[in-house]
């Protein structure tokens, strides 16, 4: 009896541990992912405007789209559990509640936002303006932080360029342009770091938005008439207008801002170079 009735209790344990392990990683503001990303005014900086402009993007970038990885890992993560418990003790318990929590984790992060809209919009046009509307959204906030990135970024790279003006100006001593070129590469590897952070939230967020298109193409109503609809109706579809926002713009908007993350990366290795201020 008693090892009878510790099974259940082991994959009940399981699953309340392993569901509040992955509800700290996504977090909400001041825990989990989002902890470390905020962006501090640093007393002095030249470019705390940049910054703070640049900064104001994680709300959109960290705080959304981990909402269906914590849905779909706490349940992944309770199947395997009583599965594993139910075998295999303890021991079984928690292994099944690590292979359902990776399990779980993916898949509640790609369906779950497809599933909340098809859940609050039944109507597949009225839904498919839904999606759309938050991929204009997805495709504004993407612009947005590309640009503050870049204005981020020439104002890092000018403040160093003038240090090394200053340098060979005879304006200012080696020792004080070290200082500032470490103060400007510091802010700047936090600013980076975030930058990356954002990137990985941009692909989780790719994948749901090309989840979403998918599924919504394989709506019964969607499919309905389809062959019926003249094809420049087709290509004019809020359907297919999602199609292309998800698998096409959104896409390329990250490449972009990727791009220039990259490229900034390369280019601070000369900028904020301290050995070189003597050859300046």
């Amino acid at each position: 009896m008693k090892s009878a009735y510790k099974r259940p209790l082991a994959g009940f344990v399981a699953l309340t541990l392993a569901a509040s392990s992955l509800a700290g990683c996504a977090g909400g503001p001041g825990g989990g992912i989002n902890s470390g990303t905020e962006l501090a005014a640093v007393p002095g900086d030249p470019c705390s405007q940049q910054r703070y402009d640049f900064g104001r993007s994680q709300t959109y970038f960290t705080d959304k789209v981990l909402t269906g990885v914590v849905t779909g890992g706490a349940i992944g993560a309770g199947t395997g559990a009583l599965i594993g418990g139910l075998s295999g003790g303890w021991q079984g318990a928690g292994t099944g509640a690590l292979v359902g929590l990776a399990v779980g984790g993916v898949a509640g992060g790609v369906s779950s936002y497809y599933s909340t809209m098809s859940e609050r919009y039944q109507d597949q046009a009225t839904l498919a303006e839904a999606i759309n509307s938050d991929l204009t959204r997805e495709v504004q906030e993407t612009d947005r932080v590309t640009a503050t990135f870049a204005r981020l970024r020439e104002c890092r790279l000018a403040q160093a360029r003038n240090i090394r003006q200053q340098v060979r100006a005879g304006a200012m001593t080696r020792a004080i342009a070290r200082e500032q070129l470490i103060f400007e590469r510091d802010r700047f590897q936090e600013e980076l770091a975030l930058a990356d952070r954002y990137q990985i939230a941009m692909q989780k967020r790719d994948q749901e938005f090309q989840s979403a298109a998918q599924s919504l193409n394989q709506a019964p109503e969607a499919s309905a008439g389809s062959a019926s609809r003249p094809r420049n109706a087709a290509a004019a579809s809020p359907n297919r207008k999602v199609v292309v926002a998800a698998t096409e713009t959104v896409p390329e908007k990250r490449n972009a801002f990727a791009s220039s993350v990259a490229s900034a990366k390369t280019q601070t290795q000369a900028a904020f170079n301290v050995d070189d201020l003597a050859t300046s």
